[in-house]
């Protein structure tokens, strides 16, 4: 990991998080459902 990002802010703002969540919980193709879960634990 390259040390100069550790804690830098990831932009959210064009992510709809509700959408993820319905989606994740109508899929369950596992590299997606882990992509998904990341970008809505980012945001909360």
């Amino acid at each position: 990991m390259n040390k100069k990002q550790i804690g830098k802010p990831v932009d959210l703002s064009g992510i709809n998080i509700n959408e993820l969540e319905i989606w994740l919980k109508a899929n369950k193709m596992t590299r997606k459902v882990l992509i998904c879960q990341a970008m809505t634990a980012l945001n909360r």
